[in-house]
């Protein structure tokens, strides 16, 4: 900028020319980050959800399907309750099995009652 409008222009970080380039700067540097991420996304080994099955079928592959998780997870109740699990889905199938969700939205349901 200074090689543009000479060295007498203002790059003091509250003055209004250094806001433009800070502007200018930030778009650039989230255009770069978005080139980044197209070409990540082609690498089957940085790849993830919808480009990842793409970049799988262009080379003849096939994902291996999603698997659920089970964690320890401790509740504390107030008072007596029973927390229904998936296992009461066998007896009864339309059982409200009891779930907690984590702070990323991750749902997890109790397995045994």
């Amino acid at each position: 900028m200074k090689t543009i409008y000479g060295d007498d222009i203002n790059v003091e970080s509250n003055s209004p020319d250094a806001q433009m380039i800070g502007i200018f700067a930030r778009r650039l540097a989230d255009n770069l980050e978005v080139l980044v991420d197209v070409y990540n996304v082609m690498d089957p080994e940085l790849s993830f959800g919808v480009a990842l099955n793409k970049v799988a079928s262009l080379n003849g592959l096939a994902r291996n399907p999603a698997t659920y998780t089970t964690t320890p997870v401790s509740i504390t109740v107030n008072r007596a309750v029973t927390l229904t699990g998936l296992s009461a889905l066998a007896t009864d199938p339309t059982a409200q099995v009891y779930s907690v969700q984590d702070a990323n939205k991750n749902v997890f349901n109790l397995v045994t009652t």
